[in-house]
């Protein structure tokens, strides 16, 4: 498709298929719709986004099944790869309104200079896997929230095509100006059975100012960086996101259960709810516990023989694109404990506080401020990210009692040349805490830059 950016993913339909070589698409001919818009206070670097399967190989089939609609979130599955290879979620957007699969791409904004330091990351959610060329109103179970199966096929020689005003699909660069790369990478984690990582990636140089009024982005027609730099890389698989929120504890009354949201979410929302939800013995038909809506919860005599799932929703200002709520997957049945353990209560709390508008020229120079406090001893977990969920400084700390303490979290010499790139937009504060009794809290915070 002329003026697409385009991604090459190649799977197999069965073990002895034949393997094509994946092909490097060619570069576009124009901007190829890579536009920034301005929405509300954001600005967005919007794009278009392709994958093609090979003629030499299989189709990419992703499916998922769930017994009810209790539970909101499919594990996906790939034919010849055992277990889950992601997840799949309904989209409620507009421009939408289908199953996505999760974690399948990922577009990175990176300078354009030797480093490669990555200045911010994507908002999209994933895709509905069908050939653009087979426009059906049943792909995807659209407009079928309830649906309790999906499966979706890209065939060999086929594409699907994903055009920039689909919500969700950008980066945000508000305050941003310079020259980058638009790295797009399918398949990074290679979770996907393909033929190889060789050739998942395309590159391309802009030119942008989020500055100006009308914003303003144009292709350079330099060569990336980024080709080289991936050529070389010896390992072209990414760690997985985890996109299902995570709990952690022993399945027995009087023991305490903990959620983590999962990097998914922790990248992108803004903040965090949280419900647990008592399943049948298959994990199924869950229904929420009334006033269990923090992160975590002690099993009682009531969940004896039943499964426990926790679900989490995220704050996405400014975009539906992944409102739908997430379920962890459904853990052991719950036992009751032995006799000789006691019984305790989720009472581990947490807080922090920090400016919620820094300047650009302080946090540089002096670093962030941040104040924690735990109702007991609890290791602390700072994260500072940019845009997407970049990590830019990290501290570490063990707060001993019920206790509060002032952190700074400074940042390195690359994060300082990223941040100065900005003029304005938000950074967010992500805060683990865990508990030694293993009680766990994620707490999160938008911070404002400002020159």
């Amino acid at each position: 498709m002329s003026g697409a950016l385009l991604v090459c993913l190649v799977a197999a339909a069965s073990a002895s298929a034949a393997l094509p070589d994946i092909s490097q698409a060619p570069a576009p001919l124009s901007d190829g719709g890579i536009t920034a818009v301005q929405m509300g206070n954001q600005v967005q670097l919007q794009f278009p986004s392709q994958i093609d399967v090979g003629t030499g190989g299989g189709a990419l089939t992703i499916s998922g099944a769930r017994q009810d609609t209790t539970v909101n979130t499919m594990d996906a599955f790939e034919a010849g790869v055992n277990g889950a290879v992601g997840a799949l979620q309904y989209n409620f957007d507009p421009t939408h309104q289908h199953w996505h699969y999760l974690a399948l791409d990922r577009y990175d904004l990176r300078m354009h200079d030797p480093s490669l330091a990555e200045v911010a990351r994507d908002q999209k959610t994933g895709f509905c896997l069908v050939q653009s060329e087979d426009i059906n109103p049943s792909n995807c179970q659209q407009k079928n929230p309830s649906a309790l199966s999906v499966s979706e096929t890209i065939n060999p020689g086929f594409s699907d095509v994903y055009d920039p005003s689909r919500d969700g699909q950008y980066i945000d660069i508000t305050g941003l100006k310079g020259t980058y790369e638009l790295v797009q990478w399918v398949n990074a984690d290679c979770r996907l059975a393909d033929t190889g990582p060789a050739n998942h990636t395309w590159a391309t140089v802009l030119d942008i100012d989020a500055t100006a009024n009308p914003p303003t982005v144009t292709q350079t027609g330099a060569t990336p960086y980024w080709n080289d730099y991936y050529t070389a890389l010896p390992n072209k698989c990414l760690p997985p996101e985890t996109v299902r929120p995570t709990v952690s504890g022993a399945a027995q009354t009087g023991a305490v259960l903990s959620t983590l949201p999962g990097s998914w979410l922790e990248r992108l929302s803004t903040d965090f709810a949280y419900q647990w939800r008592r399943c049948d013995p298959a994990g199924w038909a869950c229904a929420d516990i009334p006033g269990a809506t923090s992160p975590n919860y002690v099993p009682v005599a009531a969940d004896v023989g039943h499964t426990l799932r926790s679900r989490v929703t995220g704050t996405f200002a400014g975009s539906t694109e992944q409102g739908t709520p997430q379920d962890s997957a459904a853990g052991a049945a719950v036992t009751t404990a032995p006799p000789q353990a006691t019984p305790t209560i989720a009472s581990f709390t947490a807080a922090l506080k920090t400016l919620r508008r820094i300047s650009i020229h302080n946090l540089t120079r002096r670093g962030l401020n941040v104040r924690v406090h735990c109702s007991r001893t609890c290791r602390v977990s700072i994260d500072l990210l940019g845009r997407g969920g970049v990590k830019l400084a990290h501290r570490g700390a063990l707060l001993r009692g019920a206790a509060g303490h002032t952190y700074t979290v400074s940042l390195s010499g690359r994060a300082k040349h990223i941040v100065r790139r900005f003029h304005s937009g938000n950074l967010k504060l992500l805060i683990h805490l865990k508990s030694r009794d293993g009680e766990r809290q994620t707490l999160a915070r938008t911070l404002q830059l400002k020159r």
